[in-house]
């Protein structure tokens, strides 16, 4: 399997999510891109405000796409003492319904 790497860019205007093929040299190949553009909100002058939700589902979207048009990208973890198991994203597994993380002191 080759070793990518996904990166999120939450910008002012978007959201965009690219998955980077890691090279024997070292060297990084952008694979796939996927970018939404994100609704900005002028409560007043000089300020912009945005839909925390909007944001988080933009940046879900944006990975799924980028893993889909990569063809899956494996995932895995590594401690000090052993490389984890990696898992396909391709199929239905990544799909499940996931929640928005909860607020500090909420």
């Amino acid at each position: 399997m080759t070793t990518c790497i996904l990166a999120i860019d939450q910008g002012t205007t978007s959201t965009r999510a690219i998955a980077f093929e890691l090279r024997d040299d070292g060297g990084l190949h952008p694979v796939a891109i996927s970018q939404i553009a994100l609704q900005q909100h002028f409560p007043a002058s000089g300020w912009v405000e945005h839909d925390a939700a909007e944001i988080w589902t933009a940046t879900l979207q944006t990975c799924r796409e980028v893993i889909a048009k990569a063809g899956g990208i494996g995932l895995g973890r590594r401690d000090g003492r052993a490389a984890a198991p990696r898992y396909r994203l391709a199929g239905p597994a990544h799909r499940r319904r996931h929640r928005p993380p909860e607020g500090r002191g909420a």
